[in-house]
Formats: C-alpha cells, structure tokens, sequence
C-alpha cells in the first residue's frame, strides 16, 4: 500500500522496519510514526492493548493492518457502521479520528468489497489495491510474440489474474475481422493460441460418471453410476436406480422413455436389437419425483423414441417382429404401430416417424406419418442405397443414416440434388456412426481415426467440419438446439462438454 506518492513501493518490494522509519519521518513531510500506526518499539498501534506485530530490523512485505486487524480497529473506534461493503476498510472516518489515524483505513471503492488495500490487483483497468495505479502488476502493451506472429500483451478475457498474448485488439471478443474471426472449425482463426473458443456454452452439470446422455430444452437425461438421472439448473434426480439397470433413454415433446433391463441386450449384427426388459415413461408435465409408468414389458425390446404424445419401440416376440406405440403416462394401451419395423426415430415435433423396415434379413428406411399405425396414417419408402442401413435419424427435413462406410441422406422438403433420391453425404474414407440431424446439419461420430472426431455435416453449404477430437463413444453425444452435448472419456473420468453450432 502507498502512504504518500514520494514513498511509493508496489507490493512486490520487501522493506525493513528501519526504511519505515526514515520515508515515515522524512518522505511524507514528517509526520510521525502515529500517524502511521508505528510505535516506538517497533511494532503496530492497532488500538488494543496486544495484537503488535513486526519488530525491530523485521522484515515487512504486508499491508500494515491485515482484515481481521482493520476489522478490530473500525469496532476499537465505533466506525463500523460507515464501512458500507463490509470489507472492513473505509472511504473517510469523518470527524471521529484525525486523517492520520485514519489512513490506514482507507478505502478508495466503498462499494466493491474486492477493491481494498488488501485486494490483489487484478488485470481490469481498475484500482483493485488502492495504491493509486492500475493494473500496475502486469505489462499491458508490451511486446509478444504468438505462433501466429508478433502481438500485444492484454487483459486475459478470461482470468482477471492473467494476461493474454494476442495479434490483435480485444482477443477473441474483438469486432469481426473477416478471415481472422473465430470460426467452428478446429483452428485457431484468430491467432490467440485458443481453437473455437467461441463455440462452447457453459452448462456442465454435476454428474460423477455419465453416459449416454440426450437434452431436451434444460433438462439432461443420463445414465450417471448406472442410475437414470435428470439434471436441471445444477440440481439432479433419480428417475431409475441401479438395480433397475436403466439404458437408453430418449426424451422428446411428450417426456422420457428409457428401458429397464434383466440382462444385457443382445444386438446381432445388423439387426433390430433385442433387449430383455421392460419400457418407462414420464410425461413432461410430470414431476420429476412421479412414479414412472410402466409402457410395456417384460419382452424383448428396442430402445424408444419419444413423439408428440406416445413413445415407440420394437419388440421380438416368438421371432416375430413388430413396433408399438403408447401413451408416455401409461394411460390406454399399447397398439400396434406395423410389423417388420424397428429402431424408430421420431422427428422433433413428434408427428413423424423413420423406421427400419425387414423382409427377411434385409432393411430399408421408411417415414411413418401422420399418426403411425392408425387410420389415415402412410407409409413412405425412401429411396435406399443397397446396403444394411443403421438406425435412422429423423430431423424437420431430413433423415440420414448410416451405411458401411458412408452417411446417405434425403431430404423430406424442398428441391436438393440426389442420386437416385439419396445423398451421399460422406466420401473421405471414415466410419460415420451413430449420426443426429439438427436443422440444417447432421452430426456424426466418425471412427475412423484416434482418438474419434466428432464432425457436422452441413446440409445448406456442403461443408463437412470437425467439432472436436477426443475420446467419444457412439451414442455419447447428443444435438439439441443448436448445442452438441457429448462425454469425454478423459484420464480423470468421463466429462460432460458442450459446443454451440452457431
């Protein structure tokens, strides 16, 4: 802290008791060590009768009153009651003191209780220390250089403790700048050694070991130490304990749907997945605490998609294959939707469904709709490359699923250029799995390489984009206005992230 400008010495300096003494009676117009809070032994006049510190020859590299000394002082003094941000230093004493006695008390921000003689002076253009002087501490405009050339020392945007090398003004929240702008794209467009840093949200929430998560507007549904859970604004509930053996859970308008198991699925090779079970659901309107209806079981089932008010799965009856459809609140019964489907994915206003449908050992993708399996409802057969296609994936516009190597898409609106009525989406060589349509893109897993990268596919441009690299497993990510919210399998545990596509 600075008495008076003459004895300036920033908070790095360390001085004797001795350099005390002589700047107290000669660098401030000799005013005497009272007036400083020194007395003649040496040691601090905090206005009790104990509680001195330093000594003679000490060596001081503090502030002369510590919290819990300036605390003691204002109550010592009766002045508490104009200490207005109760970090126990003061603007002015009035006249209760003198000046003097008052200066080491003195606050210079009576409104802030993180700027006090005692703050550590962050790197924000203010007077955190109320030495007079900001951001004294760190070397604001000085040369730097980056891998992307020479730059300037700044504020860092994001600790206030730390400073930033950047080539150009303000770092990643600077005005646009045409080719250098912070772009979606794995690199680092604006040369501030930090790679699309404007493409993740916040929002972790705190699960110890999640999986298979999906989002439905602020909820998250996960699998969390082998319980469904639900977390909301930080707070988490148990849908589904342990025992229950909880697994794939899928959410939409209507609510949440997820299978309860009594053995492990079996999944054979490009087949409808057959797993012993039962199928839940929670409506959305339903308080998380509600008991969950019990949709259908036990059989061997498929994991559901959520529509507008049912839920859908398939089940394996007697080798006999077939989808169903209920009410996401138990009520009425299941009906049947149609034989030969499975692995439904119903679009995100619920009214539509994608399906696989069988003859014999072989699939297509289908579009159910309006209302599957009642009167009035269709069957549409979209044009299919040959192939064993994978669990489809239905967006407002598209659907898209994997085959092979590759990802095919068709477009369900408006006037886009196919072969044979099927895009193909992805040509590099790749493993395209477990893809997700979000408006006018598809994300998609590829493991292809390691550690996977997790990629979009944009629809409008054409552009095929990496999102990230990293240790991803098929089904552990999720798209969700706009958001991409995947688990990575880091060395400390699994980590829920997020990325925005804006």
């Amino acid at each position: 802290m600075s008495v008076c400008r003459a004895a300036k010495c920033r908070r790095s300096c360390r001085f004797t008791l001795a350099a005390v003494l002589a700047w107290a009676t000669s660098a401030c117009g000799g005013l005497g060590l009272e007036a400083f809070g020194l007395n003649s032994d040496g040691g601090f006049d905090n206005g009790l009768t104990d509680g001195a510190v330093g000594g003679s020859g000490g060596d001081v590299s503090t502030p002369p009153l510590t919290r819990d000394e300036a605390c003691a002082r204002l109550e010592t003094l009766s002045l508490r009651e104009l200490d207005l941000d109760g970090d126990c230093f003061i603007t002015s004493c009035g006249d209760r003191i003198s000046d003097a006695d008052c200066l080491m008390l003195r606050d210079c921000d009576d409104g802030r209780t993180d700027v006090n003689p005692l703050a550590p002076e962050s790197c924000n253009q203010r007077d955190d220390d109320c030495d007079g002087e900001h951001d004294e501490a760190f070397e604001i405009g000085a040369t730097c250089m980056t891998r992307c050339g020479e730059g300037k020392v700044e504020c860092s945007l994001k600790d206030p403790l730390k400073t930033a090398c950047s080539t150009e003004a303000g770092q990643s929240a600077s005005a646009p700048r045409g080719a250098l702008e912070e772009v979606c794209n794995h690199l680092d467009d604006d040369c501030n050694d930090e790679v699309d840093e404007l493409c993740r949200v916040g929002g972790e929430w705190p699960l110890v070991s999640p999986a298979l998560p999906v989002v439905c507007g602020e909820r998250l549904y996960a699998i969390d130490q082998g319980a469904l859970v639900v977390a909301e604004r930080g707070v988490v509930k148990t849908l589904s304990l342990r025992e229950q053996n909880p697994f794939a859970p899928s959410c939409g308008p209507a609510g949440v749907a997820w299978l309860e198991l009594s053995t492990p699925c079996n999944d054979p090779e490009g087949g409808p997945e057959q797993c012993p079970g039962f199928v839940f659901g929670l409506a959305v309107d339903a308080p998380i605490d509600t008991s969950a209806a019990e949709l259908a079981g036990p059989s061997l089932v498929g994991r559901p998609t959520v529509g507008a008010t049912q839920a859908y799965w398939h089940t394996t009856t007697n080798e006999v294959l077939a989808l169903y459809a209920r009410n996401i609140d138990g009520s009425g019964s299941s009906r049947l939707v149609g034989h030969d489907l499975s692995d439904p994915s119903a679009s995100p206003d619920g009214t539509r469904l994608a399906a696989r449908q069988w003859l014999g050992d072989m699939a297509e993708v289908v579009i159910l709709t309006p209302n599957a399996g009642e009167p009035g409802a269709s069957t549409l057969l979209l044009p299919n490359p040959p192939g064993h296609p994978q669990r489809p994936s239905l967006g407002s516009d598209w659907v898209v699923w994997s085959l092979s190597d590759t990802l095919w898409a068709v477009p369900l609106t408006g006037n886009v250029p196919a072969r044979d009525g099927a895009m193909q989406i992805v040509w590099r060589p790749a493993t395209p799995v477990s893809p997700r349509v979000d408006g006018e893109g598809v994300v998609y897993l590829d493991l292809f390489v390691r550690p996977p990268v997790l990629r979009r596919f944009d629809f409008v441009t054409g552009y095929d984009g990496v999102l990230e690299e990293a240790e991803i497993r098929p089904d552990d990510f999720d798209v969700e206005g706009g958001i991409v919210t995947f688990i990575e399998q880091a060395e400390s545990g699994p980590v829920i992230r997020r990325i925005s596509l804006q």
